[in-house]
Parts: structure tokens; sequence; C-alpha cells
């Protein structure tokens, strides 16, 4: 699903939306149907669709269940030494009474009070299409969240379709409030200011068009913002269910809120790790407990399940 070509040097995207604010928001009239159920069989073990490190080897990560599904949609997996691995679903209070579909992508919001942003992919026939704010709870037995609330999406009026958002990406806005960069899979970038305290999104009108550094890759399966304003993103390769995966890992912008436009694409757009046989929809920083890792990834392989993974330095 590529959709545009990679334009100037260093961006990124994002997203906002309130009466009065450049964009819209809002339910569109009609969307994209919900994912089918995999025919017969036990479920495959569920794969990540998006993850924000929330500790020094703790990562929460998203599920992009659907609404009839039961499931959790968040869990904490935390990385120990040796590669164990130990994960607890997150019990979530306060949902909606039409529950979180489809979640894509998580960041933490920055300030270090331990609360989040986890939005869905976009609408289905007027429903859905939430960013939801979290407050994350780990000081119990076991992890908690907390809805303190929801925006809308933005919708793309231009688009045939609407858009499905694969990544989002958290920084602290000069003047305060949040500033949220949006990734299509097809490859644009949106971004905006959130003001918590007043409960609306500033939608900047910008929007940067990108494409993968290889052809026949979506260009945006997941974002992740660095302490340097590095803005990386995971590109993958999915023929359908069964694969062959394929997904890449690239820098794909830089922010810095000083300048105009914040967002600046790279030029060249390089891929820094290939993974074959991989679908990442998941991009963090690095765990402490795994020493030389540079990046976190987490996978969602559909029939065969998800994985995560530390990644090295890349070869030159």
């Amino acid at each position: 699903m590529t959709r545009r070509a990679l334009t100037t040097w260093w961006g990124v995207l994002v997203l906002a939306v309130t009466a009065g604010c450049a964009g819209t928001a809002g339910p569109p009239p009609t969307g994209r149907p919900t994912a089918a159920r995999a025919a017969g069989g036990a479920a495959a073990p569920a794969g990540y669709s998006g993850m924000a490190r929330v500790g020094p080897s703790e990562y929460v990560v998203v599920f992009d269940r659907k609404a009839d599904d039961p499931g959790p949609r968040l869990a904490l997996l935390a990385v120990g030494t040796e590669g164990r691995l130990s994960q607890r679903p997150v019990t979530v209070d306060g949902w909606p009474d039409d529950p979180p579909s489809d979640l894509e992508s998580v960041c933490l919001l920055p300030g270090g009070a331990g609360e989040l942003l986890a939005a869905e992919s976009g609408y289905w026939e007027g429903r859905f299409g939430r960013i939801f704010h979290l407050a994350l709870d780990l000081a119990g037995a076991a992890p908690r969240a907390e809805v303190l609330g929801s925006y809308p999406l933005p919708v793309v009026p231009e688009a045939a379709e609407q858009a499905d958002y694969e990544g989002i990406a958290c920084a602290e806005a000069e003047g305060g409030g949040v500033f949220v960069i949006l990734g299509e899979r097809e490859g644009a970038l949106r971004w905006g200011t959130l003001r918590l305290g007043e409960r609306r999104f500033e939608v900047s009108s910008q929007i940067l068009e990108v494409a993968a550094p290889r052809p026949g890759y979506r260009p945006i399966s997941d974002l992740h913002l660095s302490a340097d304003g590095t803005l990386w993103a995971a590109a993958t390769e999915d023929p359908g269910d069964a694969g062959p995966f394929r997904s890449l890992v690239y820098v794909l912008a830089r922010l810095d809120l000083s300048a105009a436009p914040p967002v600046r694409l790279a030029t060249p757009v390089r891929a820094l790790w290939r993974l074959d046989g991989f679908k990442v929809e998941a991009l963090s920083g690095p765990a402490a407990a795994v020493p030389g890792s540079r990046l976190a990834v987490g996978t969602e392989d559909e029939g065969y399940g998800g994985a995560w993974r530390p990644l090295g330095a890349p070869e030159p």
C-alpha cells in the first residue's frame, strides 16, 4: 500500500483536531472493514502492533484486536537478563461502551508522569478512530491503566479511503502541550499539538509525503522518536497473511520544534536494518538488559504470532 513520493530533507508527521483549528475531525461516513478472523483452529499467539518503553527494560505493547474480541488491548513486557521475557496484561479502567478496536500505536508522554497515548488505526462505518489518553499504574501487584480521555483522529477529506494510522510519536511542545506525530501506512506524516488541559488538538495543515527506502514496501508500520529528535520508522513488505514478510527500519525524519517546518525528512532515506521473515509493527528504544542494543522491535506476523527482538548496531 504505498502512497506518495518522498520529498525534502528531514521530516515527520502527526495529528490533532478541534473546532476552530486547522484540519477536521470526526467520524467519516464510511471506513475500513474490520479484519476477518483466522479460519478454524486455535488462535495464534498475539503479535505486537505498537510499543512504548516505560522503564529501562519495560515496554507497554498494544494489540490490534477488533471490537468484538474480548482479549486484552495492552500488556506490560519486561526484558530480563539472558533474553528472558515476561508479559502481563494491563487491566484498563474506563474504556468507553464502544471498546477500542485495532489499536496500532502507542507513545509515552514526555514528563515522566507515566501517561500514554494509544491510537486506533482509523474509522470504520463512522465508529472508532480515537486516540486514548491513559495513565499507567505499575505500583501494584498487577499493571493497570486508567482512561483519562479520548480524541478523534483527523479525517482526510481528500482521500478516496480513510487513512490507516500505523505510528504515533510524542514530544514536549514549546509553550506547553504535547507535540504529536502520526504516520499513515501508505506514506504520509501529520502533526499537531495536543492540549491535554483544554482537551483539544491543534492540527497542522502541513503534510509530508513519504516513500519507503525500497520499492514494494509499505512506508510506515510504526514510528519511534529518539531523545535526540531522530524519527525512526519501520516499513513492511506484506504480500498476505501467510507472508513471506520483510521489514526495514530506517531514519525517516528529524524533529526540531524551533524550526519551520518542525519535521524534516531525511535525505537520502536509507534502510539500516532489514529483517527477513518478520513484519515489524512495533518500534521503540533499546532495553538496558541487552547491552549493545540500539533499538527494539515487535512483530505482528499474522498466523505465525509475534516476536520481540533487540537490534544491534547496523552493518555499514
